[in-house]
């Protein structure tokens, strides 16, 4: 009875199973994926179905007396076993169909080398469709259809590695072969397949060698001038060039090393691996010589730390920030060589630290000298004289820059506070100096050259002489007036200028209210009378110029 009772269990399994992988839609209408998983989930049950089983058989049991011993189950293996038993083999069978179904449609969907033009398993898998009963074990005819697959399935993988070992052929470096190999092993699960690609490593170590020597020849060919990338100190560049090197031919040695399918102690292997210790100890070699040069170097650079802050050109008498380039150099190579993981000096890492500092102060000390050249430039040549005293003020605050203070100097903070102070007072007495000379000097010397001194109006009649001359005596009282008002102006004008100037005082330097020190930038006698003589002499040809225009107009309405 026991024996029936399992039996029964074991076909009511069997039945569930081939429900559970049919599935409502059958085989074909499921990716072969999803098939394998609920095959191999079958066989997973039967594994367990016996080995409950054997475990039961050892259990245990306890007679009426309280007593135990050891008794097996009295069954018939072959009742409850046998039908699930050849279920189970036909569904191995099935994992490999769906497996070799499931390689090739990866193959089909890859882009790798042509391997989805391998044919000769599609009209084998024709005869597969036309089975309604696959899950079957009763089914004869599945036997013949799964020999011909497997046949066909031998052949598709025959065409499949001529065309893998023709990619292999193909590339161009051990690099190129590696990624194929990557790519290779990727998508092929069929253990026929990738033992096959694991013998690749063989053929890849035979282009190894040629790397090598291509190596060798770039390095022999740039070793006095590496190629360096954009925006890469030279030092970090060539250090980077030689690590590239190394890693084009570490990276495969490390493969084949670790590899079960090379032996090393052949002839052939032990050439290549000679050849490879030497070029390797060379580049590594080449980065320690280039970096204890450096090391040596980096005190002649930081030299630059301790220049002055600004330098004047001799003749032009302009100044430019005495930054050396090396300072900046040598920072970089320290950022570059750091983030490679080369031990940098304790030295280099301080001026590295510093940097951030020397362009803060770098950037203001560029606008301070742009503000002062544009100061200078916009100055004309009469107002010059009398804002001299005011110029030599800001080049005396320009002198410790040029003297005592250095990149690495702690008051220079100070410094620009007072040299920026002096050149926005300029900078603001400039702007009011222009706004008087241009608005109320210069128009109205303009205003004066144009002014009509004689009536001319061509729509009035004819006048005797005596009429024409008491209109233009009155015209002429009239626009006297007028210039007198306009020199008063102008003079008025002047004035302001002398005073504004004379009375303007720049912070930091010289207190409000302390005459002696005001005194040091009043304007001399000499450029007020300059200033004076020279916006007389533009009145003067203003007025000679309205005059000599009046003359014309004159002459042209006599002639007329």
């Amino acid at each position: 009875r026991a024996s029936a009772l399992l039996g029964k269990c074991a076909n009511q399994m069997l039945a569930r199973c081939r429900a559970y992988v049919e599935g409502p839609d059958g085989l074909w209408a499921q990716t072969p994926s999803a098939v394998l998983a609920k095959l191999r989930e079958c066989l997973a049950l039967n594994d367990a179905f016996g080995s409950a089983y054997k475990a039961r058989e050892k259990a245990t049991v306890f007679n009426k007396e309280g007593g135990q011993r050891s008794r097996a189950l009295d069954l018939n293996e072959g009742t409850v076993f046998n039908k699930f038993g050849y279920f189970c083999r036909r569904v191995e069978k099935l994992v490999e169909l769906f497996t070799a179904i499931e390689q090739f449609c990866t193959l089909e969907e890859s882009q790798i080398g042509g391997l989805g033009k391998v044919e000769g398993i599609g009209a084998a898998l024709v005869a597969f469709h036309a089975l309604a009963r696959m899950l079957d074990h009763t089914h004869s005819g599945f036997d013949r259809d799964y020999v011909e697959l497997g046949a066909a399935v031998v052949d598709a993988e025959g065409a499949l590695l001529q065309i893998v070992n023709s990619s292999f052929e193909r590339a161009a470096s051990t690099d190129a072969a590696f990624a194929l190999l990557r790519q290779f092993k990727a998508i092929m699960q069929r253990a026929s397949l990738r033992d096959d690609l694991e013998s690749k490593l063989i053929a890849i170590f035979g282009k190894y060698t040629a790397d090598l020597e291509a190596v060798q020849a770039m390095y022999e060919a740039h070793r006095t001038a590496p190629p360096i990338g954009r925006n890469t100190p030279p030092v970090a560049g060539a250090i980077a060039w030689a690590r590239q090197l190394l890693l084009r031919i570490e990276g495969p040695m490390m493969v084949f090393t670790e590899s079960a399918q090379l032996t090393m102690g052949t002839r052939e292997a032990k050439k290549t691996v000679k050849m490879y210790n030497r070029i390797a100890r060379t580049l590594i070699e080449f980065e320690y010589l280039w970096t204890e040069a450096w090391g040596k170097a980096i005190e002649a650079q930081r030299a630059g730390i301790m220049a002055t802050l600004l330098v004047r050109h001799p003749e032009s008498k302009a100044y430019a920030i005495n930054l050396d380039p090396q300072v900046l150099l040598l920072c970089a190579e320290a950022k570059a060589l750091s983030r490679m993981g080369v031990a940098v000096p304790e030295r280099a890492m301080l001026c590295l630290f510093q940097l951030p500092r020397i362009k803060a102060y770098h950037a203001q000390l560029d606008h301070a000298l742009r503000e002062y050249a544009t100061l200078v430039a916009c100055v004309k040549v009469i107002t010059r004289p009398l804002i001299r005293p005011l110029l030599a003020e800001l080049e005396r605050r320009f002198q410790p820059g040029l003297s005592t203070l250095t990149w690495a100097s702690m008051n220079i903070d100070g410094f620009l506070h007072v040299l920026n102070a002096g050149l926005r007072a300029v900078k603001e007495l400039m702007g009011r100096v222009r706004d008087l000379t241009e608005n109320r000097i210069e128009r109205q010397i303009r205003v004066v050259g144009a002014m009509r001194l004689l009536d001319l109006d061509p729509a009035r009649e004819t006048l005797s002489l005596d009429e024409f001359l008491q209109i233009q005596d009155t015209r002429l009282r009239e626009q006297g007036q007028r210039l007198r008002a306009r020199a008063g102006e102008i003079e008025e004008a002047v004035g302001d200028l002398v005073e504004l100037i004379g009375t303007f005082t720049i912070a930091g330097r010289v207190p409000v209210g302390d005459a002696q020190a005001q005194a040091l930038f009043k304007p001399s006698t000499v450029a007020v009378r300059g200033l004076r003589a020279y916006y007389s002499r533009l009145l003067y040809r203003a007025v000679s110029g309205a005059v000599r225009a009046a003359l014309r107009e004159l002459k042209v309405r006599l002639s007329g």
